[in-house]
């Protein structure tokens, strides 16, 4: 019995005391945790831009192009439903972006469907950040693709292309002989 109460003693008397948590240990942690959350930051705002945005403005040379990943724009319209408005409007948000070195504005125009014949009129608009407007009817689409380019003094209303805020596209009733379709959109680009 002796023994045991020495045996214990000794072991009791040798063995390492329990200290608390090192600092390093304290900085691993937070190290962790902190790279656990830049993560969960950088999926999050990955899963946002992935769902939300779907052009981007993309400069190659002369050009500044906005480009959509999943095809051409398309703007609806149905006019056989006399309730419905008469105006289908398609407005493409310009990134901010000064534009006052670029001297035209270019793309592609076409109506998808095949029978249709070259009897559609579109109507272009240019807005910038001070709210103010210009617009210019492009006539003569058609099922094949036709490639417009308009000067920019052409948009005698807009005094200020330092800060554009958005194109639109829009089909008015009174100008289609279809009055229902699909309207593609492809190539928009500014053009120094």
């Amino acid at each position: 019995m002796k023994k045991e109460i020495s045996d214990h003693i000794a072991s009791t008397f040798f063995e390492k005391k329990k200290k608390p948590p090192r600092k390093k240990d304290r900085k691993t942690l937070s190290k962790r945790i902190l790279l656990f959350l830049l993560t969960a930051l950088f999926i999050l705002a990955a899963i946002k831009i992935v769902t939300t945005t779907n052009f981007r403005g993309v400069q190659v040379g002369r050009r500044l192009g906005l480009v959509k990943h999943d095809g051409p724009f398309r703007l609806s319209y149905n006019f056989l439903n006399r309730a419905t408005s008469r105006i289908e409007t398609l407005a493409i948000d310009i990134p901010e972006i000064d534009l006052r070195e670029y001297k035209s504005v270019r793309f592609s125009l076409r109506m998808m469907d095949d029978d249709s014949q070259k009897d559609g009129i579109v109507k272009v608009s240019l807005t910038n950040k001070r709210k103010e407007t210009s617009s210019l009817y492009i006539r003569s689409i058609g099922p094949s693709w036709k490639i417009i380019e308009i000067p920019r003094e052409n948009f005698h209303a807009l005094n200020d292309w330092s800060h554009l805020d958005q194109l639109a596209f829009s089909v008015e009733e009174w100008n289609l002989r279809r009055k229902k379709g699909v309207l593609l959109i492809d190539g928009v680009e500014f053009v120094k």
